[in-house]
């Protein structure tokens, strides 16, 4: 008993990435309730280029009404951060930048992902391996497809962005699978006229702060493979003493 006890404290840690001591279910427990509208999932000929300003730090909470958003978003941008939708693979202009600059919400404007964490996932969403900062991006669990997901929002408006999974590089072995048309991109030389927005940006950057996933996605994965880990640790167990006698 004390051994599985171990393990499932083992995998705990290993899929929230903090230790048992540290380990606090309010500062993980970040989930937020939603109302998603039913609609058809459209498919766009092309991405839609829609501009919005980018602020050098994270703006006031950005509140309107689904109205509101609905009036001044493209369709296409609409359904992806309002709807909680997905833009088809590889249909981004988004995938193929490497230049060095900030991807921010198409919608606020809020900056989320530096080119340096962008890497070629080979999904045919845009990728990262890490947002700007912790303050970036709201991490909370989505249960739409029954397991828990990890959903990536929008700190400042809450947009829908995508989510994250556990596959990704170094240095955070993480993922952010994020939808093209939700953000927008503005390279570093097109700020350089405005040397202090580049510089809060750049500041933030090497803060090397990440969001810590929402508690509801850590322990039910964290179950799902101490449960395997189980049943064939006992399975081991038992062959090794049935071919002993």
């Amino acid at each position: 008993m004390m051994t599985k006890i171990a393990l499932l404290s083992f995998l705990l840690t290993f899929q929230s990435g903090t230790s048992l001591s540290s380990f606090s279910p309010i500062s993980h427990l970040v989930v937020t309730a939603r109302t998603t509208a039913v609609t058809h999932k459209s498919i766009y000929p092309q991405q839609h280029r829609h501009t919005v300003r980018l602020f050098a730090v994270p703006p006031v909470p950005t509140e309107k009404s689904d109205e509101e958003w609905k009036s001044e978003l493209p369709s296409e941008v609409y359904y992806v951060l309002r709807e909680e939708g997905t833009e088809p693979a590889f249909s981004s202009t988004l995938n193929d930048i490497k230049a060095d600059g900030t991807f921010s919400c198409a919608g606020c404007g809020s900056p989320l992902f530096r080119t340096k964490s962008k890497f070629e996932s080979g999904t045919g969403w845009p990728s990262f391996y890490a947002p700007l900062d912790a303050g970036a991006v709201d991490l909370s669990a989505d249960f739409k497809l029954i397991l828990p997901r990890t959903e990536c929002s929008c700190a400042s408006c809450g947009g829908h962005l995508g989510h994250v999974f556990d596959d990704g590089p170094r240095p955070t072995g993480q993922r952010y699978c994020m939808n093209g048309v939700a953000m927008s991109f503005r390279s570093d030389a097109l700020e350089e006229e405005d040397s202090n927005l580049l510089e809060s940006i750049l500041h933030r950057e090497a803060s090397s702060s990440v969001p810590k996933p929402p508690l509801l996605t850590v322990i039910p994965l964290s179950l799902l493979y101490g449960g395997a880990a189980f049943g064939y640790g006992d399975s081991f167990i038992k062959g090794f003493l049935v071919a002993k006698k």
